[in-house]
């Protein structure tokens, strides 16, 4: 099971990756609108 632990740490990296690039997104958005 300890093997599996590199590939869900580099999983969840991945993850809040695109959540953060997702919420910056979303900030560019809203100040195109405004």
């Amino acid at each position: 099971e300890k093997q599996k632990d590199p590939d869900a740490y580099r999983l969840l990296g991945e993850v809040k990756y695109e959540l953060k690039d997702y919420s910056g997104s979303v900030a560019a958005y809203r100040n195109s609108l405004s």
